[in-house]
């Protein structure tokens, strides 16, 4: 048995910031329903759907009419959880937001994920703006340490799956505090914050500097004290390394050729470990251009330093950790073609013991293609009454 055995999730889900988090629910055990409206026409071939769609099933409704909203709340008294990732007051003006929810289930947990949250909890002035992932880390000052380091943007869906795992998080909790005390919860998760907790470092930085001058360290620029630290180009891309202690720089000396470095304070004294990188980095460069950025990681690990290659996809695809941890999936689009995606990283002893790595792809569903098996199951409705609904709108097949 899975540990979210028995959870039951509707999922009025959309992009990414969601249903990246029902996602790992599912892979755990939960019973993932995705409603979405009535003539939804979203490509199914685009990667977020490839990616999070595993183990859903998936109803098509019309929300915004009263037939639609009649359904939703006569299922919600079976369900533990409602999500959802519309723009704050859409499902409020549905009738199926958190206060009109409780009061049909009051152990209902409801979660929502925003730009900037919702009014039912905490509201904030920027609650009714619009808001994708990367408005969320512009806001959050994750966009700013981006820049400050020389980049011009991130890469991924960061403010989507990192809102979404706090909110898989806040889901967890809300379901234990059930246990304990009967009561449903309300889940308030604003991208604009969970990407402010992703940028922590930079505003501690910040704000160590200001409130407090005098404590050692504070002040600092970002790096002081490391020696080379950073990426480094190799014969065939580049490698990381990071090199944080007197230890660690003894033992890049040793390799380089230079053990005495290793133990001069005129190099390890804090106050002098920038300058010692400098001084190295030529040398290192010069061995890091006779090797590639496998062998320099591999070298470089061998004594006893921190150091990976930066992978690509492709590298991604052949290494041994990612086979070895199950991080490749693979996923039966409808069309019947096979994809790999990535896999949870989430490993539970329990469930790992009884999963098989080499399992037939997960099937992903067509949208709607559960509409008619779920309302026979959920609501007991009869061919001719799903039929006259579908007729009239309210739901698709």
């Amino acid at each position: 048995m899975a540990p979210l055995s028995g959870v039951r999730i509707l999922a009025v889900e959309q992009l990414m910031a969601l249903p990246f988090g029902t996602q790992i629910l599912s892979d755990f055990g939960a019973d993932i329903v995705g409603v979405e409206p009535v003539g939804y026409g979203g490509d199914e071939a685009v990667p977020w759907r490839m990616r999070t769609g595993r183990y859903k099933r998936r109803i098509s409704v019309k929300l915004n009419s009263p037939e639609g909203q009649d359904l939703i709340r006569r299922l919600v008294h079976t369900y533990d959880v409602v999500v959802e990732n519309y723009r704050p007051g859409v499902m409020d003006s549905y009738g199926l937001g958190y206060k009109a929810l409780s009061e049909v289930n009051p152990r209902l947990i409801y979660c929502s994920v925003s730009g900037y949250g919702h009014r039912d909890v905490l509201q904030s002035p920027h609650t009714d703006l619009a808001a994708y992932g990367p408005i969320g880390e512009a806001m959050s000052g994750y966009t700013h340490a981006v820049l400050q380091s020389g980049g011009s943007r991130s890469v991924g869906a960061l403010g989507d799956i990192t809102s979404s795992m706090f909110a898989t998080v806040g889901i967890l909790l809300a379901l234990r505090d059930r246990e304990q005390t009967g009561r449903g919860a309300y889940v308030d998760v604003a991208m604009a914050d969970a990407l402010f907790a992703l940028a922590e470092l930079p505003f501690t930085q910040y704000t160590a500097s200001i409130d407090a001058p005098r404590k050692q360290g504070n002040g600092a620029a970002p790096g002081a004290g490391l020696f080379l630290t950073g990426q480094f180009p190799a014969a065939d891309g580049h490698f990381t390394m990071i090199l944080i202690n007197p230890r660690h720089w003894a033992a890049l000396c040793a390799l380089m050729g230079h053990p005495e470095w290793g133990e001069d304070p005129a190099y390890t004294a804090i106050e002098n470990r920038a300058a010692a990188g400098e001084t190295m980095r030529p040398i290192f460069l010069e061995w890091a251009s006779k090797r590639s950025k496998h062998e320099a990681a591999r070298e470089l690990r061998a004594a006893g330093l921190a150091a990976a290659p930066v992978m690509s996809p492709a590298d991604i695809l052949e290494d041994e950790h990612f086979a070895a941890r199950r991080m490749v999936a693979r996923v039966r689009q409808p069309d019947g073609s096979v994809v790999r995606v990535p896999g949870d990283p989430i490993k539970l002893s329990t469930v790992e013991a009884e999963r098989n790595g080499d399992a037939e792809p997960v099937p992903i569903a067509r949208p709607g293609e559960h509409t008619r098996s779920f309302f026979h199951e959920e609501l007991a409705l009869s061919d001719r009454e799903i039929d006259d609904l579908i007729a009239a709108g309210v739901l698709a097949d």
